[in-house]
């Protein structure tokens, strides 16, 4: 009874938790979320763009970068080829958990988790990769990368949990 009693505590408390404060980013049509006072670092070229994010600390030596590109392949290539194709190329790559996934505002895509060694480092990262269609031809990436990962993944939550397409014309 005592246990029981103790897991209801630690159930209840967990649920109080402090959401985690966030700021509103845009990227291109597309605006979502990300952890408040985390670093923006962007990156673009014709048919690309991306945002990279990294909190000031950097303790977990994380981040959560968004792309946004147009889709190249041919249109016979899954979501899925995609993403096991893109992670296989980085270096001792171990790929685990493909799965679909819709967002909140109604993107749908997939998602899977890996396992790398970056070049000029011997240890281990772990990756959350996501590739949502955007429409038929565009395509958005969003990675939450990190040598010492969130097991929650509360900063990767916040921005699928947000992201939605707006109408073209929006900031960058």
């Amino acid at each position: 009874m005592k246990a029981l009693l103790i897991a209801a505590v630690v159930v209840a408390a967990s649920c109080n938790e402090a959401p985690v404060p966030t700021q509103e980013v845009t990227l291109g049509p597309l605006t979502f979320h990300v952890d408040a006072g985390w670093e923006r670092k962007d990156t673009s070229r014709p048919g690309w763009a991306s945002s990279m994010f990294t909190p000031p600390d950097n303790t977990r030596l994380e981040s959560i970068t968004v792309i946004r590109s147009r889709r190249h392949d041919s249109k016979n290539v899954t979501l899925e080829q995609l993403l096991v194709t893109a992670e296989h190329g980085l270096r001792d790559a171990r790929i685990s958990n493909l799965r679909h996934v819709r967002t909140t505002n109604g993107l749908v895509g997939v998602q899977l988790d890996a396992s790398f060694t970056p070049e000029g480092t011997t240890q281990k990262y772990q990756r959350t990769h996501v590739v949502l269609a955007e429409s038929d031809a565009t395509l958005v990436h969003v990675f939450y990368t990190a040598r010492n990962p969130d097991e929650q993944e509360v900063s990767l939550s916040i921005v699928l949990d947000s992201i939605r397409v707006h109408q073209q014309g929006g900031r960058s």
